[in-house]
């Protein structure tokens, strides 16, 4: 128990951290900046992988899409909610 609950401590504090207007979009747990072409292929090889395991069970697999198309479908909800803001 008291290692959950050192954990909860520990994913509470992060949920704050992230919260904050300075906070890395594509940080670790740490704080730490990732790159971006290391990012893009990790996300490339996790969304291959989940389509392989989707066939293999006879799901129809999401498209293709690229981490940058995630990006344009994020904006495209906000407008939709109502969310129009620069920053």
């Amino acid at each position: 128990m008291a290692l959950l609950r050192q954990h909860k401590k520990e994913r509470g504090g992060l949920a704050l951290k992230l919260a904050q207007g300075d906070a890395l979009v594509f940080g670790d747990h740490e704080g730490v900046w990732r790159h971006p072409e290391r990012f893009s292929r990790t996300f490339k090889e996790h969304l291959a992988r989940c389509r392989r395991e989707l066939a293999k069970q006879g799901i129809e697999p999401p498209p293709d899409i690229r981490l940058h198309d995630l990006r344009h479908t994020h904006a495209t909800i906000m407008l939709i909610a109502g969310v129009n803001r620069r920053s």
